[in-house]
């Protein structure tokens, strides 16, 4: 027999109880509880039951024997287990074929043992049970062979019973949603009969979990009652068995009633034992999600705080049926009482100890459900690996798939006590993740829609930051603002350094920092090197030639080599019907290798766009009806006589000071001249030029929110000649991080 401390390996954690010692064909004791240097979630499960089983029978072993660490002896002494040992029976649910739930049959016997009976286990072995205790209290792996032979037998009688899970449905109003479910889970049982307690042996279960059916009731009820019906469906679960090992919520996350795949979240209530004035609570399951944030945000609604999880010893995480969930990879948060009061008379530790657990009000349970974003999954892991840090990958506060990241760091050990900002686990995001999120159709009319809210005055956006360098040469854009009524607000630093070539870096960098607009906490940070700047610019070029290109484009011509003008031309392949382009720009070198790599790009291929080079720009314009510039120029490159009757040009190229890539004149001779903001172009973009020459007034330009409203505004025929000056505003990097962020 061996014995192997905890019974963890946690190598990612730094912990490994099975270092030296093989357990193959033995039977190992091990303590309860897991390492109190490991994160408060991590702690939890890998203190349970079913984490250690698996564990010794991945290593072999077939047996195993629980002792009591000094920890379970203050926090539940063995006088207290003693009265009702053999009075309750142990369950397992069994699926259609038989076969019982989380059953091992290579453990062929399990115990527990009391202080006494421990020592014996390890009189005359290389440790006493002091030095193994010692060691547990100081999170300290060991193990070590007990050179004792241990023999045990069970007898077991089997009887099938049946105990129903209750399930209401409540459908979804927003047609696209309705097929994804919010599960709210409670569970319907309590212990049953035991040992009498003052002559009672009935164990009623008033609060546990009586309240907490009766508070489920109350939530389907409140949002049944509504004019218009959550945008989601939700499915309300009532759960047996829970107190016999979550076998209920086992069986349905495992089994639900509607397709696995559409179970988006789960809200679990148990025990919501309000009896004093608490302002504090903890989000058991979001501790390392992004709805932290949001539970931060919405319990500061309803006058409460979000605090880091007060006894982390008690492992609560994994002792009510939202684990359950977890496990199944279906993101789920269980609300429980903190220990601060808002009245000042009310000791709320020791209210806690006398209460245990305190949950919040129904209201803060209904959360709100506004995300549209379809949700996903990153890669799937083993749950020992996902409950160690699950995120929700789009900041809705229910309905959204999890993410599993890589474990906390060695830095987060032990922290339970962080201070609550520290708390809202940031969310980073890097771009290849980012990618994952855009579809490109969407971010065009995300985009589009974006043009439209600005136009109507829904947006705020200051002027741009802008900070330029001259040696070596390059630009900072600064841009931020918000949506009026929306959750975040956003900020963006996009650069760009011309001679980062020349030291084989890139171009360009960039990152995108999403707060909330209720706390003003950082949520999100998407460390996108500049792509989706760079997409979001492409995708105003084909916002832009939607509405002014003409009804027939015959040849789209690019002006720039880099990659904003691969882009433009990339998107462009679904906006308009043209099968020929030709590519002019200052390095003919550079303008070659733009073809080849554009013939090689997939998106071209099926296009099947016929590319060439322009002698010159006059020679593009001539060709070309659709123009796009995509230039860093300081002197205009396309002049008034160049533009053939019935082109549209978009200019990019002009984003700041000093800029230029069209002829004043040209503006002048255009019937059509649009912004994507008026007050900015006129400061910095092909207007100001314009405008400043007499070329045109200010009043005569348009918006483009306002032509996508009102096509009437915009091109009325084919021998128009359209420009479109696009300097880029915050509101197309807001629209573009609520999708990268999935929201």
């Amino acid at each position: 027999m061996d014995a192997a401390g905890y019974g963890v390996h946690a190598p990612e954690l730094g912990y490994s109880d099975f270092d030296g010692v093989d357990v193959n064909g033995k039977i190992v004791a091990t303590f309860t509880k897991a390492p109190s240097t490991f994160p408060s979630t991590e702690r939890a499960h890998f203190a349970s039951g079913r984490t250690k089983a698996a564990e010794l029978v991945g290593r072999g072993a077939v047996g195993q024997i629980t002792l009591m660490s000094r920890l379970l002896e203050r926090m539940d002494p063995w006088e207290n287990w003693t009265p009702n040992l053999g009075k309750r029976p142990g369950l397992s649910w069994i699926d259609e074929a038989g076969e019982v739930a989380d059953f091992h049959p290579q453990l062929q016997g399990d115990a527990m043992f009391n202080r006494q009976a421990a020592e014996q286990l390890f009189d005359g072995g290389p440790i006493t049970f002091e030095d193994a205790l010692d060691a547990a209290e100081q999170d300290r792996p060991f193990s070590s062979a007990l050179g004792v032979d241990v023999t045990m037998t069970r007898s077991s009688t089997h009887e099938r019973i049946s105990s129903a899970n209750v399930i209401g449905v409540l459908r979804g109003s927003d047609p696209e949603l309705a097929d994804e479910y919010v599960v709210y889970s409670t569970h319907l049982d309590h212990l049953g009969i035991g040992s009498p307690v003052d002559g009672d042996s009935i164990y009623n279960g008033f609060y546990d979990n009586a309240f907490g059916v009766a508070m489920t009731i109350e939530i389907a009820r409140a949002l049944a009652s509504l004019p218009l019906a959550p945008r989601r469906s939700i499915l309300f679960v009532a759960v047996t068995a829970e107190e016999s090992g979550l076998l209920g919520s086992d069986y349905f996350a495992q089994n639900p009633t509607v397709p696995k795949s559409s179970l988006v979240a789960n809200v679990n209530i148990d025990m919501p034992m309000m009896l004093f004035a608490l302002d504090t609570i903890v989000g058991y399951g979001s501790e390392h999600t992004s709805l932290e944030a949001l539970t931060a945000d919405e319990a500061i609604k309803e006058g409460f705080k979000i605090t880091p999880d007060p006894y982390p010893d008690e492992v609560y995480f994994i002792r009510s049926d939202q684990y359950s969930f977890v496990r199944q990879g279906i993101p789920a948060v269980y609300f429980a009482e903190g220990i601060g009061s808002s009245d000042s008379t009310i000791d709320g530790e020791r209210s806690k100890w006398i209460l245990r657990r305190i949950t919040t009000t129904s209201r803060l349970m209904i959360c709100r459900n506004r995300s549209t974003g379809k949700p996903r999954f990153g890669s799937r892991v083993p749950v020992h690996e996902s409950v160690t840090a699950l995120r929700w990958t789009m900041s809705a506060p229910v309905g959204t798939r999890a993410t599993f990241l890589g474990r906390s760091s060695a830095a987060n050990r032990g922290r339970t006590n962080r201070n609550e900002r520290d708390r809202l686990m940031l969310k980073v995001l890097k771009l290849d993740e980012i990618k994952s999120q855009i579809d490109v159709p969407k971010m065009i009319q995300a985009i589009e829609d974006g043009f439209v809210l600005y136009s109507e005055d829904k947006v705020v956006v200051p002027p741009v930051g802008f900070l330029n360098f001259k040696e070596p040469p390059g630009d900072v854009h600064i841009k931020y603002g918000y949506v009026k009524d929306d959750d975040v607000y956003v900020l963006k630093v996009a650069s760009g350094f011309y001679d980062n070539e020349k030291m084989g870096v890139p171009f360009a960098d960039g990152v995108i920092l999403v707060f909330s607009q209720q706390t003003g906490h950082l949520k999100l940070v998407l460390h996108d090197e500049c792509w989706l700047t760079d997409m979001r610019t492409a995708a105003a070029g084909a916002v832009a030639a939607r509405h002014l290109a003409p009804s027939k484009v015959d040849c789209i011509g690019i002006i720039g080599t880099g990659g904003q003008a691969r882009l433009q031309l990339e998107l462009l392949k679904d906006i308009v019907d043209c099968q020929r382009c030709v590519v002019w720009g200052r390095d003919a070198a550079k303008v070659e290798k733009m073809i080849g790599d554009l013939k090689a790009n997939s998106t071209i291929q099926e296009w099947g766009l016929e590319i060439e080079a322009a002698d010159s720009v006059a020679d593009l314009a001539a060709k070309a009806n659709l123009i796009v510039t995509t230039t860093s120029a300081r002197d205009a490159i396309v002049l008034a006589d160049h533009v053939q009757a019935g082109t549209h040009i978009t200019a990019m190229g002009s984003d700041d000071h000093g800029k230029q890539e069209l002829d004043a004149a040209l503006l002048g001779r255009a019937d059509l001249v649009v912004a994507d903001s008026i007050s900015q172009c006129v400061d910095h973009g092909e207007c100001f030029h314009a405008v400043k020459s007499g070329s045109i007034d200010e009043e005569s330009i348009l918006e483009l929110g306002n032509v996508i409203k009102d096509p009437t505004l915009g091109r009325s025929d084919d021998s128009q000649i359209t420009v479109a000056d696009l300097t880029g505003i915050a509101i197309q990097d807001i629209q573009i991080a609520k999708m990268a962020s999935g929201s």
